[in-house]
C-alpha cells in the first residue's frame, strides 16, 4: 500500500526485488575483486546506506541488515526518513538484542523507531488433506517504547487466521492525528483496504503489477474503485503475462 510516488531506495547484496514504481532506485552492494583481502572496488551495505541519504527518499528499503548499516539506517528514521529493512532472529526480543549489541550497536532509545516488527515463520499446514510448508506472519508488534511491545495482530494456527485487538494498538492513535481524522475514520479506511486486498485474492490476482496497478488506481481514486468492488464490477488491470 505504498503510494505510487513515492520515491523509494532499495539496498541490496543481490538483486531480489523488483518494484513497479516510477520512482524507484535500486542500489547493489558489490564484493571487492582485489588480492589478499585489499577490498579494492568493494561497495559495502553500509557505504549504500550513506549513499542513498544524499538521494532524500521517502522509504529506504535495505534487504537485510548484519551490521554497521542497521546504524546508519536508523540515523535515517531519526531524522524523518522511512524505513524498512529484514534481519534473522528467533523472535523479537532476540532481535532487539542483536540490534542493541556490536556490531550494529543501536542505541536502545532508538529502539521505538521501528515501530511496527513483522515476524515471519515457515510453518507446516494441512490443507485438502495434504500437509505442506507455508510462510506465516505469526504476529504483528508495536513498538511503544523500549521492552514496551504490543502485539495487535496473532496468528492463529489452527484457523489460519489473524486474531486483531485494535484496543491494545498505540500506532493507531498517533496516525489518526498526523491524517487530521479521528480513530473511527481511520479504522474504516483500514477496512476498506482490507475489502481491496480480499477482493484481489479472491479472484487470484498475484501478479505484482497486477497488485500495483490495483493499488496505485486506489489511491488515485480510492471512492470509484471501492464502489467497483462491492458491486462486483471487474477492473481493468495490467496483464499479469508481461514481464
Amino acid at each position: 500500500m505504498i503510494k505510487p510516488g513515492s520515491k523509494i531506495i532499495t539496498i541490496e547484496e543481490t538483486a531480489e526485488l523488483n518494484l513497479p514504481l516510477e520512482n524507484w532506485v535500486s542500489l547493489i552492494a558489490r564484493q571487492s575483486y582485489g588480492l589478499g583481502g585489499s577490498g579494492v572496488g568493494e561497495v559495502a551495505l553500509f557505504d549504500l546506506v550513506k549513499t542513498s541519504m544524499r538521494h532524500r527518499p521517502d522509504i529506504l528499503v535495505v534487504g537485510e541488515i548484519r551490521g554497521q548499516e542497521a546504524y546508519v539506517l536508523f540515523q535515517a528514521l531519526a531524522t524523518g526518513h522511512g524505513g524498512m529493512c529484514t534481519m534473522h532472529a528467533e523472535n523479537l526480543d532476540s532481535a532487539v538484542k542483536r540490534l542493541t549489541q556490536k556490531p550494529m550497536d543501536i542505541s536502545p532509545a532508538y529502539i521505538p523507531l521501528m515501530n511496527v516488527v513483522l515476524s515471519v515463520q515457515r510453518v507446516h499446514l494441512t490443507k485438502n488433506n495434504e500437509k505442506r510448508a507455508y510462510r506465516r506472519v505469526i504476529n504483528v508488534n508495536e513498538i511503544a517504547d523500549y521492552e514496551d511491545y504490543r502485539v495487535p495482530f496473532t496468528w492463529h494456527p489452527g484457523r489460519d487466521e489473524h486474531d486483531v485487538d485494535f484496543n491494545s494498538s498505540v500506532l493507531l492513535s498517533s496516525i489518526a492525528v498526523n491524517l487530521g481524522i479521528d480513530k473511527i475514520a481511520l479504522l474504516q479506511e483500514i477496512n476498506r483496504r482490507k475489502d481491496v486486498l480480499h477482493w484481489m485474492r479472491v479472484r487470484n490476482i498475484r501478479s505484482y503489477k497486477d497488485v500495483a496497478a490495483i493499488i496505485a488506481e486506489y489511491y488515485s481514486k480510492p471512492k470509484d474503485i471501492y464502489e467497483k468492488i462491492l458491486t462486483g464490477e471487474e477492473l481493468k488491470v495490467a496483464s499479469s503475462q508481461e514481464t
